[in-house]
């Protein structure tokens, strides 16, 4: 039975349908606007060509009366021939507009996928929803009604329609387009430089005890340092002091036994000090991605085809506030330390989620673009106009010479009124895996802690012990620590030090301070999907 073809056109709801003439045409294409265009006959008003622009339109088709919505949209261009008097108008379903209005989290709701400004540089609208697109394997468009929808480029495992000879217009069915290899990308070589503040803090435990009480003093006295003294050098260490300072006073007054010596105390000078002293500091961490992200198939069979991937994100972050903040204040808002090599504490100022983020982004990139690499086989044919086909379906065709499926890229339906006659072309992409062979195991990314791998060195030493001059042989030394004195009774030949009490802090080295990169190497691998295409 033939079929009975025809299409009406309705104008801000005024039906058009008398005045159409010549075709009619609507084309359907993943990730595009739908467009018609058809023609009207001379009429009332079609002259005022700048009244129809923005003008709403639906259009449906009709087969032996079966009317189905093909387009819903409005008029972008009227085209008037002022020697035919016909009007020619392009139509819209204004997909991009659509998006444009919309903000980046309505449209991230709609369109899923991934964004990161690691990636992509500050977008919004269209420009901000083809972004995340193309971090997956799907394609967006508007059905008849401007209902967005979002389609897998994945064939489905059982199609939606078969065709068989009998199906199709003769002549009509062609392989018209088979990728080459210039065009196929199997392997992307990404990076991602992520950098972020560590905010750190090192506290250094002190005690000073004179090694020898009232007797040993009454055989061979020497100095002790004042209070003053001792205070003076720690607060000159320019270091915080953690929690207070002890100082142990000199025994009191007294007869101490077995000596028999009377003692007389000095409440100004001390023979011992117990302190810790602290300081904040930061430092640079930037943790650099080396991702693989490979069709190990597609390599074994074509040779690696190759394209880079760069990415960088940065966390700002000030640490000023950190380093004028007081140990004894604790860590407030700043988090939760923990402890490195050095006994440092730590606190990294990422962020985690941003982090992931950015490393799902790069992935997810590289991977659709190797997947689209390899879905750029198309396969073509024409059939009887047919109102249900569309780009979210699967298609399969087994015909003389070729079998295929594949996801319905493509839908023209087109309607010659002057003969009633439609005709819908069908473009189908195959995606074709085009190796074999068995994946290697995959390594994901990690996140390198940029930790020291070893204490630093300290050049100076720590111990805060007294060092007598007067009756010693020993050279004064500018790493050491604590009571520098000397005894009372000076023999020669001896060395003389200049008396006073020291204290270093600890060596914070460049291994503590510099900018660390921290590096981790991972690989993907990716599946091609194998349509059937024989």
């Amino acid at each position: 039975m033939s079929q009975v073809i025809n299409a009406s056109v309705f104008i801000n709801s005024v039906d058009q349908t008398a005045n159409l003439t010549g075709t009619v045409e609507i084309d359907i294409e993943e990730g595009k606007a739908r467009t018609a265009f058809f023609t009207l006959l001379p009429g009332a008003g079609i002259s005022d060509l700048m009244s129809w622009i923005g003008a709403s339109v639906t259009i449906n088709t009709i087969v032996n009366n079966n009317s189905v919505l093909a387009f819903t949209g409005i008029i972008d261009t009227p085209d008037f021939d002022n020697q035919t008097g016909l009007t020619k108008f392009t139509c819209t379903d204004n997909l991009q507009e659509h998006f444009e209005i919309k903000d980046n989290a309505t449209i991230a709701g709609i369109t899923g996928g991934y964004w990161s400004e690691a990636v992509f540089n500050e977008s919004t609208g269209w420009e901000y929803a083809q972004e995340r697109l193309s971090t997956i394997p799907s394609a967006l468009d508007m059905d008849a009604t401007k209902a967005v929808r979002i389609t897998p480029w994945a064939a489905k495992t059982t199609a939606d329609f078969t065709f068989t000879d009998s199906d199709i217009i003769d002549k009509s069915l062609k392989v018209s387009k088979i990728t080459n290899r210039r065009n196929i990308i199997n392997a992307v070589n990404a990076t991602l430089d992520y950098r972020y503040k560590r905010l750190k803090e090192r506290q250094q435990a002190y005690n000073w005890d004179d090694p020898y009480d009232v007797c040993g003093q009454n055989s061979n006295p020497y100095y002790y340092p004042t209070k003053a003294s001792v205070m003076d050098a720690i607060k000159n260490t320019g270091w915080e002091i953690v929690g207070s300072v002890t100082l142990s006073d000199l025994p009191p007054d007294g007869n101490y036994q077995p000596c028999n010596v009377n003692f007389l105390t000095n409440p100004d000078m001390c023979d011992g000090a117990t302190f810790t002293l602290g300081k904040r500091y930061s430092q640079n961490i930037t943790e650099k991605y080396t991702i693989r992200i490979e069709s190990q198939d597609s390599i074994a069979a074509l040779g690696e085809i190759a394209v880079s991937q760069n990415a960088s994100l940065q966390i700002d972050y000030d640490q000023s506030a950190w380093e004028k903040s007081l140990i004894a204040d604790g860590y407030g808002d700043f988090g939760t330390p923990l402890t490195d090599i050095n006994n440092d504490n730590y606190i990294n100022k990422d962020d985690t989620a941003e982090r992931q983020n950015a490393i799902n982004t790069v992935i997810n990139l590289s991977k659709t673009k190797i997947l689209a690499s390899h879905r750029r086989n198309e396969v073509t044919f024409s059939l009887p106009l047919n109102q249900s086909v569309d780009v979210i379906h699967t298609a399969q065709v087994n015909a003389t010479g070729l079998d295929c499926k594949g996801k319905i890229k493509r839908v023209v339906h087109t309607i010659d009124l002057n003969n009633a006659r439609g005709i819908t072309s069908v473009t189908l992409a195959i995606s074709k895996k085009i190796g074999t062979g068995t994946p290697g195991t995959e390594t994901p990314p990690t996140t390198p802690d940029a930790l020291p791998a070893s204490p630093d060195t300290q050049p100076v030493d720590l111990n805060l012990l007294s060092h007598i001059g007067g009756q010693d042989q020993v050279a004064f030394d500018s790493t050491w620590s604590g009571w520098i004195t000397n005894y009372q009774v000076i023999t020669e030949p001896s060395y003389v030090y200049n008396r006073g009490f020291v204290v270093h802090t600890p060596a914070i080295t460049l291994n503590s301070i510099d900018n660390v990169d921290a590096t981790d190497a991972s690989l993907i691998n990716v599946t091609i999907p194998d349509d059937l295409l024989q």
